[in-house]
């Protein structure tokens, strides 16, 4: 047996000038902003890692809903909860783009807000809050836990709004790495020189987590005076990232091939993950694609590369592995295997080029419009 609970696509978006350099150099390394594609690390029975579709918490015009997070461990390292991406290509030099929102002004010096990860599961570059509240600085970890203060920001960011983050860790082990925070495209905190410790010198991994200090209490709106912070938006890459965006591709409805059963939307289109519904074969080389209706925002665009979030298990006999699909051009394309286990998985898949033409994907490519799915494989 095979069974999927989660399909879902999204567009990484950036401004139409920031897109001409090669794919080959190029790569957007992670794309997604639903629990479909990161994992929540909870303490046993917390409810403080979910997601909320408030308005205000999110760009609505690109995203449904947004990742919350609320502090129940001032004092961990980490804390408690937190919202644990995918393993991505271990890379050097990483940027990362996030939309994010904090609704309160506790000052707790040092509260990590975002981890990254190097391949051996170490933090290694942190953002903390100071000891003022909502001003963010960089930290460097090394695998005893101790840190290193890099730069802080020159200001506070303002609590209740909406911002735009961008992040770059150039981890070059040696004067010439260094760190870079920007806030709504402005920079606000940069450091020259050696960024990293122990070994390591490569990062494959983020954490969200809270921006603010802990007083008790959840909310899901991420807009009052509680200790959370929502999230959405988010791509890792190893270009820049400012002035880029996210945008969802929520299914509309079964597509060319609908093999999979039942043939139900609402199995695998929901703003939370909840695995009591899902879509299954028992059946190798069977496709589930499914349409989209894309609404492209205002402004001039490129797409830099197309990601599918999956949440899938596997059976002890049966289907093993799947293929990532997608139909354009009134052609269906397979992407490379995925293997899950025997217990839900979320998988973030990305299609850098249009499979049907080699090239960059075009707005047109999307608006014509796309199908996408998978395929059940031996």
């Amino acid at each position: 047996m095979y069974r999927i609970k989660t399909l879902l696509t999204a567009i990484a978006f950036g401004c139409l000038l920031a897109t001409g350099s090669a794919q080959a150099t190029n790569t957007v390394l992670l794309a997604c902003g639903e629990d479909s594609c990161f994992g929540p690390t909870v303490v046993t029975g917390s409810s403080t890692v979910q997601v909320t579709t408030s308005s205000g918490t999110f760009r609505s015009a690109w995203a449904r809903e947004a990742l919350y997070v609320t502090n129940s461990n001032s004092t961990g390292d980490p804390p408690s909860n937190r919202w644990t991406s995918p393993l991505f290509t271990a890379s050097s030099n990483i940027w990362i783009h996030a939309e994010f929102m904090a609704g309160n002004t506790n000052a707790t010096a040092n509260q990590q807000a975002l981890i990254v990860r190097s391949p051996d599961g170490v933090a290694r570059i942190l953002l903390r809050q100071s000891s003022t509240a909502l001003e963010l600085k960089i930290s460097s970890r090394n695998s005893v836990g101790s840190f290193t203060d890099l730069a802080t920001a020159s200001s506070a960011f303002s609590a209740n709004a909406l911002h735009t983050m961008d992040f770059n860790i150039n981890y070059t082990c040696s004067g010439s790495g260094g760190v870079a925070l920007y806030i709504d495209g402005v920079s606000v905190a940069s450091f020259t020189g050696n960024p990293c410790t122990d070994s390591a010198t490569s990062l494959n991994e983020i954490e969200l987590l809270s921006v603010e200090g802990y007083s008790g209490g959840v909310n899901v709106n991420c807009a009052v005076a509680t200790p959370s912070t929502c999230w959405s938006e988010i791509i890792v890459q190893n270009f820049s990232t400012l002035g880029e965006g996210l945008l969802n591709l929520t299914p509309t409805g079964a597509g060319n091939t609908q093999g999979f059963v039942p043939n139900t939307l609402a199995n695998i289109n929901k703003t939370a993950n909840n695995d009591a519904t899902a879509i299954t074969t028992n059946t190798t080389s069977v496709q589930s694609q499914w349409t989209q209706a894309a609404s492209i925002p205002a402004g001039s665009w490129g797409v830099l590369g197309i990601a599918q979030d999956f949440r899938v298990q596997r059976g002890s006999s049966g289907p093993q592995t799947f293929l990532p699909d997608v139909r354009t051009a009134s052609t269906d394309y397979t992407g490379s295997s995925q293997s899950p286990i025997t217990s839900y998985t979320n998988f973030n898949y990305i299609w850098a080029t249009n499979p049907n033409t080699s090239s960059s994907w075009a707005l047109t490519d999307i608006t014509a419009p796309l199908q996408y799915g998978l395929e059940s494989n031996p």
